[in-house]
């Protein structure tokens, strides 16, 4: 029997992957992905208190990536 512990890294899902499938799972019915999307972020934004350079690496993108999502998703200071 083979197990995600035995398959190569690239190929296992990581905790902050796993993490957003749970938080999707239990999204209000009917949500949108950019509704999902922008609570995820804003939950990671929160845990790195407000760092966005450290929020970007645990998500897996660059910062600037990062911060152009939280321009298309209006997320703001105020909000983490």
């Amino acid at each position: 029997m083979v197990d995600a512990q035995d398959l190569p890294s690239y190929l296992q899902a990581s905790p902050e992957r796993a993490e957003f499938k749970k938080e999707a799972d239990q999204a209000e019915p009917g949500a949108t992905l950019a509704e999902v999307e922008r609570a995820h972020i804003i939950r990671v934004l929160r845990e790195t208190a407000g760092v966005v350079s450290t929020a970007a690496t645990r998500l897996g993108v660059p910062r600037t990536t990062l911060n152009a999502l939280m321009r298309k998703l209006k997320i703001s200071r105020n909000d983490i």
